[in-house]
């Protein structure tokens, strides 16, 4: 994929944003911000559009028999012996 234009930008800003991901540290330093705002103005336009995503892939409501149950609570096991 390393041929696809802007990629190494992409992959650049997701490290660092993976890098976030750090429990014992709950706010960034200012070095870690001006990385960020730098890297993300180094992406091309076509990244930093908004992500529209499919319908088929949005959360819904269950439908048809494999539906919720109409109470959310659960009891392991219960679920097979209601008909």
């Amino acid at each position: 994929m390393n041929h696809i234009g802007g990629y190494n930008k992409v992959v650049a800003l997701a490290g660092e944003l993976v890098l976030l991901r750090r429990p014992h540290k709950p706010c960034l330093a200012k070095r870690e911000v001006d990385a960020l705002v730098s890297l993300w103005k180094l992406l091309p336009a076509y990244d930093k559009k908004k992500l529209t995503i499919l319908r088929n892939y949005r959360d819904r409501e269950k439908k048809g028999f494999f539906k919720l149950n109409k109470s959310h609570r659960t009891v392991p096991g219960k679920e097979a012996t209601k008909r």
